[in-house]
C-alpha cells in the first residue's frame, strides 16, 4: 500500500506514518518497493504470524 494509504487507513500525520513504517521496516516487518512506491509485509511479520498460529501454538502446549 502506498503511504497516503496508510495515512488514510490510520488517521496518522504523514510524517509519522512515514517514519513508523520506516522503523517497521529496519526490523523487517515492511519492506518498501521503490519501483512501485508501496509497502509490503516483510518477513518478520510472517514468522510473527506463523508463530501465533493457533494450530502451532497447541502443538507446543
Amino acid at each position: 500500500m502506498t503511504l497516503t494509504e496508510v495515512v488514510r487507513g490510520t488517521g496518522l500525520a504523514p510524517s509519522t506514518a512515514h517514519r513508523l513504517l520506516t522503523t517497521l521496516q529496519s526490523e523487517g516487518f515492511v519492506q518498501f518497493e521503490t519501483t512501485a512506491s508501496r509497502w509490503f509485509v516483510g518477513p518478520s511479520a510472517h514468522l510473527v504470524g506463523i508463530a501465533c498460529h493457533p494450530q502451532r501454538r497447541q502443538a507446543f502446549s
